[in-house]
């Protein structure tokens, strides 16, 4: 019953969706760092803008250039007020609500499959005592017609 009930599988995606807010929360506590890098190759000169060989006295450029380009950016925002820290305690304890409710899912679940178990152990129990009384009357009909 648990694998398959939706209500579980919600509440088990917003304890996930929970988790993951609460990690870019708490990733604002930290200093972000970035990197990159870049390679070209670009051949310079008059022809690349369409004009001859030579213009205006200006040699050509016959090679082409390679050109490198790297960059490293680091960024940190001071928590001087806490907000970052607030927003991570609420995120931390947006966790704990979610798993609550998904534990309270649980127990409805499992109290309704309790409830329907002790409901047909009931009937069960009914209808065995329905098909005694059946055969008592079956047998005082015999016995009345003798």
């Amino acid at each position: 019953a648990g694998k398959g009930n939706p209500s579980l599988s919600i509440a088990n995606a917003r304890i996930a969706e929970a988790r993951g807010e609460e990690r870019s929360a708490t990733a604002a506590l930290f200093p972000g760092f970035s990197a990159g890098a870049n390679a070209s190759r670009a051949k310079q000169g008059f022809e690349s803008l369409g004009l001859p060989a030579g213009v205006a006295g200006f040699p050509a450029f016959s090679k082409p250039i390679n050109l490198y380009d790297a960059r490293f950016d680091a960024r940190w925002e001071l928590d001087v007020f806490g907000r970052n820290r607030r927003g991570a305690e609420a995120a931390a304890a947006q966790i704990q609500a979610r798993e609550a409710e998904a534990e309270n899912a649980r127990l409805l679940l499992y109290a309704e499959i309790a409830r329907q178990y002790i409901s047909l152990r009931q009937l069960q129990a009914q209808l065995a005592l329905t098909r005694k009384a059946a055969e008592a009357q079956t047998r005082l009909s015999g016995i009345a017609q003798e």
